[in-house]
């Protein structure tokens, strides 16, 4: 080939970018570290909280999912909703939404970032990045006042409006100092003393003229504004982050900090009631009691709303519902029933979820049993009582309400644990090791009835999932085992091992029935259970295609520029999908042995599922808290495949855009194939009705 021509080639292949498949939708995104707004339309309560660029609108009631928000161009660093409107602070620009949709936007005023909205009547006013308060007029969108504050002396870090207060706001500063200012004429009315540390927070009390103040060091002040006096002085553990007050005549105050902890205090007795340990697995930016409800909202940067009902005498919440996420990203993905409704997903955040591609809110973490409480009786914080991180998990729907049919192995553990994905719960057993080696690598039969442990001795071992005994052992393997399957008629067992070599065994006999040598360790393996083809990662970043029947090596799939770091098989068996530490996600036509596509994406994918109905790829990145589908094109388009030179530098893959949450709206994005209407003599009928019309 010329250089001319091979150029062209290469500049065809990367402006064609992903022929197969396109961005659909995200999954496992519920809030940030950016605090919530909450806002009622009639009787129906509405929490919205930010997730990266876009937002998300979660009725109150029953935490569905009610609107998603357009995708901005930077991440969102302050959000308030009033009434059908959405106000969303991005990027210095304050956008306006209304119903999931970009409507309008406020007077720009070019002083950075804009944080820390609020509704000041018809007026909005927010803090700017460099140190003024800034009002807008709600309605006609222009910029009213600008209060501009010396950082030096008086850094703004918050403000509120006291109730009853005509045109007139309270601004805290890290300093410690707190102002009050009228924003008509635009003077500083007062100026209270120093609080001793920084201010965090504030928030109006019940009572007039009372705001409740945080600080820095732990310490709460509940402070008279008119009279300048102290009424009652409070302390928890860590900065106070958020406040708030119940408004249904029980005297009670909550407040948040750094570390995921809520304190509830008793303002007739001013003293500490119960504190919420691990309430939240990061810092918690907002904390609402519903207007004239005994329940509390809390948002954390743990990706999760919780909700909490005060129904006892004593005072101490309940967990009433919630809606989460992982709060670490996700390692291990994998398609859990056969219709591809339902994921499975392992994070480094210690935790194995369930995930719904159909309803969100059936998104739950399996529970590892009452943390909260042995917490507390330990004193000591719920994540540190997670288990280890799963380093592998396998499962098996066919016997799930019978008996446990997830079995995972942990990062530095001698056992394996069983899950029931049925109770959503830790299941009956813990697999001890035989040998008292580290577990490596698990699988669980088609079946549902047997587990398999592979440990680092290299023995492997096969227990009943009913029972949890052990029934046989697969000795041969001298190094540790990396990777174990079972076909689809509990005949053969597949296993590979850093040893460099893949084993296959007799299921009912554990004899060794055939042995190959790899030039590379492996580190995993996937098997095709109707074909019976066994595709396995090796150290030299090759992909090598095994079949049992003619037990030789039948492909192998190079072109990754780094370490691959999972592989999925098509439903129907004909394409293998790997990802790589080189960015890229590459599929390969199994019966060509040719790589027919593949694009590049922004984070790291770090795995990928193939979905079992073949409409969807899942995928899990590095550096992202969810879990991103992306549409087979060939399930609704027609879609021509060419031979792509696996050689090409990753430099001419083309930068796919990760899906939104907001899923996708419209696929305005054309991918050549070479063969246009055109050429193929087809007439296509003009466009008959327009947007226009």
């Amino acid at each position: 080939m010329s250089a001319a021509k091979r150029t062209r080639t290469e500049e065809t292949q990367k402006a064609a970018g992903s022929r197969l498949f396109s961005p659909y939708r995200a999954l496992g995104y519920v809030t940030s570290n950016v605090a919530h707004s909450i806002q009622h339309l009639g009787q129906t309560a509405y929490i919205t909280t930010a997730i990266g660029r876009s937002y998300h609108v979660y009725s109150v009631e029953k935490l569905r999912l009610a609107f998603v928000g357009p995708r901005l161009e930077s991440d969102i660093v302050s959000i308030l909703s009033i009434g059908e409107e959405t106000f969303v602070s991005a990027g210095g620009h304050v956008h306006i939404c209304r119903r999931g949709k970009i409507t309008g936007e406020l007077e720009f005023v070019d002083r950075g970032s804009i944080t820390h909205m609020m509704a000041f009547g018809t007026h909005i006013l927010a803090i700017s990045g460099d140190n003024a308060l800034v009002v807008w007029d709600k309605d006609s969108h222009e910029v009213l006042t600008e209060i501009e504050f010396e950082r030096e002396v008086f850094q703004v870090t918050a403000v509120v409006h006291p109730s009853t207060y005509v045109n007139k706001v309270v601004v805290g500063s890290a300093q410690g100092t707190l102002q009050v200012w009228n924003i008509q004429t635009r003077r500083c009315l007062h100026e209270i003393r120093s609080l001793g540390a920084g201010i965090a927070c504030l928030a109006q009390a019940p009572a007039i003229d009372i705001l409740a103040v945080g600080l820095l060091d732990g310490r709460i002040h509940l402070h008279n504004v008119r009279t300048d006096r102290s009424v009652m002085q409070l302390a928890q553990e860590g900065r106070v982050t958020a406040l708030s007050f119940r408004t249904d005549d029980i005297p009670m105050m909550a407040t948040a900090n750094g570390d995921g902890d809520v304190a509830l205090w008793d303002l007739n007795s001013k003293r500490l009631v119960h504190v919420m340990q691990g309430a939240h697995d990061g810092s918690v930016p907002s904390i609402d009691f519903l207007a004239g409800q005994p329940v509390l909202v809390t948002s954390s940067a743990d990706n999760s709303i919780k909700q909490w009902l005060f129904d006892g005498q004593d005072g101490v919440p309940r967990l009433l519902r919630q809606r989460s996420g992982h709060f670490a990203a996700p390692q291990t993905i994998r398609y859990y029933d056969d219709e591809g409704r339902s994921l499975l997903s392992a994070g480094r955040d210690r935790s194995l979820r369930y995930f719904s591609v159909i309803r969100d809110e059936q998104n739950v973490e399996l529970s590892q049993g009452s943390l909260a409480r042995e917490a507390r009786a330990r004193k000591t914080k719920v994540s540190e009582l997670r288990f280890p991180p799963i380093t592998q998990f396998a499962a098996s729907s066919g016997r799930a309400k019978d008996w446990d049919n997830v079995l995972t192995c942990h990062q530095g553990v001698k056992a394996a644990y069983t899950w029931s994905v049925e109770r959503r719960a830790l299941g009956k057993f813990t697999v001890e090791s035989a040998d008292g080696s580290l577990v490596r690598a698990v699988a669980v039969s088609a079946c549902g009835n047997f587990g398999f442990l592979g440990h680092a001795s290299g023995v492997i071992e096969m227990v009943n999932m009913q029972s949890g005994y052990s029934r046989r052992s697969f000795t041969g393997h001298t190094k540790p085992v990396t990777g174990i399957e079972c076909d689809s008629c509990n005949q053969q067992v597949f296993s590979i091992s850093l040893d460099g070599t893949l084993r296959i065994w007799d299921f009912a006999t554990a004899a060794e029935l055939l042995r190959i040598d790899l030039p590379s360790p492996p580190t995993r393996l996937a098997v095709h259970r109707e074909s019976g083809l066994l595709a396995c990662v090796c150290d030299d970043a090759c992909v090598r295609v095994v079949d049992p029947e003619s037990q030789r090596i039948v492909r192998r799939f190079a072109g990754h520029r780094n370490r691959i770091t999972d592989l999925s098989f098509s439903n129907d068996g004909r394409w293998l999908v790997t990802c790589s530490l080189d960015s890229t996600i590459r599929t390969w036509d199994l019966p060509t042995g040719h790589m027919v596509d593949w694009f590049r994406v922004e984070s790291v994918p770090v795995s990928v599922a193939f979905s079992p109905s073949g409409d969807f790829l899942a995928s899990a990145h590095m550096d992202s808290v969810g879990i991103f589908l992306w549409a087979n094109r060939t399930q609704f388009a027609e879609v021509t495949l060419r031979q792509i030179n696996p050689e090409i530098g990753d430099e001419l893959a083309a930068v796919v855009p990760m899906p939104t949450t907001a899923g996708l709206a419209d696929d305005d994005e054309h991918i050549d194939d070479g063969v246009g209407p055109e050429a193929a003599g087809v007439y296509l009928t003009p466009e008959q009705l327009t947007d226009n019309m």
